[in-house]
C-alpha cells in the first residue's frame, strides 16, 4: 500500500527523505555542474520518486500558491480536467511523464 504525501509531511521532511538538488554551481557556470546535477536528478526520479529544487532562480512570487492551485485542481470535475490529459501512451507522447493522467488518483 502506498503512503499518499501530506503537506505536514513535505514540512517536517529532511533533505535525508527527499533528495535536494542545488543549481547554484550550475547557474554560476561551474564546469561540470550540469552533469552533476543530472546524476543527482537521475538518482532522486528513479529511486526515490521526489525531490527538492533549490537556488533555482524561480521569483518566489511564480511559485507562491503551488500547493493552492494544486488542491483547486484537483478539486475540479473530472468533465474540466480531461481536456489536459497528456495523452501518455499514445505513440505522439510516449515516454511523456508529466501532467495530468486520469485514473492515477485524481
Amino acid at each position: 500500500m502506498t503512503t499518499a504525501i501530506t503537506l505536514d509531511m513535505l514540512q517536517s521532511a529532511t533533505s535525508e527523505e527527499f533528495p535536494v538538488i542545488d543549481l547554484a554551481a550550475y547557474r554560476g557556470g561551474e564546469p561540470g555542474a550540469l552533469a552533476d546535477v543530472a546524476v543527482q536528478l537521475r538518482h532522486a526520479l528513479e529511486k526515490i520518486g521526489f525531490l527538492i529544487v533549490v537556488n533555482h532562480g524561480i521569483p518566489a512570487e511564480l511559485t507562491d500558491g503551488i500547493v493552492a492551485q494544486t488542491k483547486r485542481f484537483h478539486a475540479m470535475p473530472m468533465t474540466e480536467k480531461l481536456p489536459l490529459a497528456t495523452g501518455r501512451g499514445r505513440r505522439e507522447t510516449a515516454g511523456a511523464h508529466a501532467g495530468f493522467r486520469p485514473g492515477e488518483r485524481n
